[in-house]
């Protein structure tokens, strides 16, 4: 597993972009929730940023907080 931040800056420009597209949003964004301490991404981004990155981010580290009471099915 590897964090958003080393997943993220792993990415060409043109990676960035695409994921930022996938997800419905900028790389801005991305990048404004990636370097704060009082932010998180939503269920769905978290979600599809778990997908687009074939389960090397996840869903749980995203979503520290609460992922228990999102995806109760990953407690196991």
């Amino acid at each position: 597993m590897k964090t958003f931040k080393q997943f993220y800056k792993a990415l060409s420009k043109e990676g960035r972009a695409d994921l930022a597209n996938y997800c419905g949003t900028s790389t801005g964004y991305l990048e404004k929730i990636m370097y704060s301490k009082d932010l998180y991404f939503s269920a769905a981004m978290a979600r599809k940023i778990e997908d687009k990155s074939g389960g090397i981010v996840s869903r749980k580290d995203l979503r520290p907080n609460d992922w228990k009471d999102i995806w109760p099915e990953l407690k196991d």
